[in-house]
């Protein structure tokens, strides 16, 4: 009896020490492969804490941080975005079963996301109209210069906006397009190209809604968020 009863303690020692230790760092590297699927990136940092850690295991996150590089949220690649909030929960069934990552509504979240000239660049050149296109960011304005195929010709364009937020969709808004050409003169052509969609609203993860973009030199920085009442 005197076994049995020290390798009963062992082994809920050994349980214990894998509920507390081992099953939250599986959890986590569960939910960072699923993210790395839905963002389409490998690069994805996931962490979760909670008093006591064991907590994680059964999917109830205290506090929970994520960072993603080179991650695709709507229609466009975000050079970094970061998320972190409390009072996440993670439906561990679910996730162990069927291999989906269900989460709940967590009590607050908050995102950081980057976009560079590159990123920029490339939403823009989806429209094959344009080609040689180079993207310049400054504090007030996203600027760029391409060639432009206009009525069977090629001719140089100039094109600006901002990255702004318009009733909870991220956009780039054009604000002027020139166009020069040795044998129609200088057109302005703003009214006939529309502005382009980032991300759509309601495409965040919890329903978060963009609240804050600031545009610096080479970068804008964007900001979403969202309480739980």
């Amino acid at each position: 009896m005197k076994k049995l009863g020290t390798l009963l303690i062992i082994i809920l020692f050994a349980l214990g020490a894998l509920i507390q230790f081992v099953f939250p760092v599986l959890v986590e590297n569960t939910v960072k492969t699923r993210l790395s699927e839905r963002l389409a990136t490998h690069d994805v940092v996931v962490n979760f804490s909670s008093t006591p850690n064991a907590l994680v295991t059964f999917g109830q996150a205290d506090k929970f941080k994520a960072l993603a590089h080179g991650a695709k949220i709507g229609n466009v690649y975000f050079e970094e975005i970061s998320t972190e909030g409390e009072g996440l929960t993670v439906d561990i069934l679910t996730l162990a079963t069927k291999g989906q990552l269900v989460m709940g509504t967590p009590k607050d979240v908050r995102f950081k996301g980057v976009l560079t000239e590159l990123n920029l660049k490339e939403i823009i050149n989806r429209d094959d109209k344009f080609k040689d296109l180079e993207v310049k960011i400054t504090p007030e304005e996203v600027a760029a210069t391409a060639v432009l195929k206009l009525f069977g010709q090629q001719a140089e364009a100039e094109l600006a906006g901002r990255v702004v937020v318009e009733d909870g969709v991220l956009m780039f808004k054009l604000s002027r397009l020139n166009v020069k050409n040795s044998l129609v003169g200088t057109v302005k052509l703003d009214s006939l190209f529309s502005d382009v969609t980032l991300v759509r609203r309601g495409k965040l993860p919890f329903n978060a809604e963009f609240t804050d973009v600031n545009m610096a030199e080479g970068k804008v920085f964007i900001e979403a968020g969202r309480k739980h009442e």
